[in-house]
Formats: structure tokens, C-alpha cells, sequence
């Protein structure tokens, strides 16, 4: 069984749950991504990861964030 989380606290979380109830055990992976923001076209096509690892680096320089202003507001 593979057992997939988000938060990287989980994964310590859900080991130890597997001791209460060994049935449950497996795998865990941690995906590092939050895909509840950003775009999702494409995201298993080479184009689709680079323009979500682009939109990535925007966000963590600061761009693209309320009350940022160099960009130009959409229409």
C-alpha cells in the first residue's frame, strides 16, 4: 500500500499509526508540491513542469503576491 501526504510532518504521523494497526502500513510519500495553487495544464508534459517550476521561482522572489506592483494588472 502507498500512502501519499503533503506535509512533511505527516510522514512521522502516519509511521506511527501504522504501529496501532500494522494492516495499514506501506510506503509513504511526501509530495512537496501544493497543488491546490498554480497551474496544472499539462503537468505531465515537459512544457507543463517548466512553466510550473517558472511560476514557482515568480512566487518565492516575490512576485506575483497581493500588492505586488511589477506587474501590470490583468484585464
Amino acid at each position: 500500500m502507498i500512502h501519499i501526504v503533503f506535509q512533511f510532518n505527516d510522514v512521522d504521523v502516519l509511521k506511527k499509526a501504522f504501529e496501532l494497526d500494522p494492516s495499514f502500513a506501506g510506503e509513504v510519500i511526501e509530495i512537496q508540491d501544493d497543488f491546490a495553487v498554480g497551474p496544472l495544464a499539462d503537468i505531465y508534459s515537459e512544457e507543463g513542469i517548466g512553466v510550473r517550476k517558472q511560476w514557482w521561482r515568480e512566487i518565492l522572489a516575490g512576485k506575483g503576491l497581493p500588492g505586488d506592483q511589477t506587474e501590470e494588472p490583468q484585464a
